[in-house]
């Protein structure tokens, strides 16, 4: 009788079929997701690399502004003007250096003696000035009711000769005065009246005096000018130095 041999199970197999076929369902499902992500993942490297650019022009973009700053800064510095300064620098650095104007009829912020006023004889106070600045070729002496407000005039008398450093008391009231001779003068502010026109307040004011200096001769102001607003313009814009004294009045 022949034996036949057994026949091995084929369990095994099976198994490694099942094997083979999740293994090659799970590739096939890489390969899906990677498929579907891949798009997203560079879009995402994209705008990373988008956003370090930005970033990176910004910082250039700011790092120009500062450098830009810091220049202006520089330069300022080096011309000696500082932001703070720019608004008036100029008057600043005018009225000072030395330069002073005194009375001897009342000292800066007293009250200015009746002599002096409307209800008095109206007679111009006594000024001297001194230490001009260097070059200094000729004067201007401006008096303004500063209480009511800077365009209010009550003298302008101009082109005073260099050599003079003082007007004694009553300068005649004339467009051009016997002394300081080469002098000139305007009217007041309110009325035609030429030369100086004493306080006339009912309340108490302030007056301001101002002698300014000049590099020139003679200003650039047409002959005959009488407007006191128009000379003081030319003159502001004329001026070396200045010096100024104060005083109040009331009737």
């Amino acid at each position: 009788m022949k034996k036949h041999a057994r026949t091995a199970p084929r369990h095994g197999c099976k198994r490694c079929e099942t094997l083979i076929f999740l293994a090659t369902a799970a590739f096939v499902t890489t390969v899906a997701v990677s498929a579907c992500s891949s798009p997203q993942s560079g879009n995402e490297s994209a705008k990373t690399g988008a956003s370090k650019e930005d970033a990176r022009a910004t910082d250039a973009s700011f790092s120009a502004d500062d450098a830009a700053l810091s220049l202006d800064a520089n330069v300022a510095e080096d011309a000696g003007v500082r932001p703070s300064d720019a608004a008036g620098a100029v008057d600043a650095s005018l009225d000072g250096g030395g330069f002073t104007l005194r009375s001897a009829a009342f000292g800066d912020t007293e009250k200015i003696p009746s002599t002096h006023a409307c209800n008095g004889i109206d007679a111009s106070p006594a000024l001297s000035w001194s230490q001009a600045p260097a070059g200094t070729q000729s004067y201007a002496v401006v008096m303004r009711d500063v209480s009511l407000d800077a365009a209010n005039y009550h003298w302008v008398i101009y082109d005073i000769p260099a050599a003079t450093t003082s007007l004694g008391q009553g300068v005649e009231k004339a467009l051009l005065p016997t002394v300081p001779a080469g002098a000139k003068q305007t009217s007041r502010s309110f009325g035609p009246t030429l030369g100086y026109s004493g306080p006339c307040p009912p309340a108490i004011h302030t007056y301001q005096f101002v002698v300014y200096s000049f590099a020139t001769l003679t200003l650039p102001i047409p002959e005959g000018t009488t407007d006191p607003a128009a000379a003081d313009g030319i003159l502001q814009a004329q001026k070396t130095g200045q010096a100024t004294l104060s005083g109040t009045y009331e009737q």
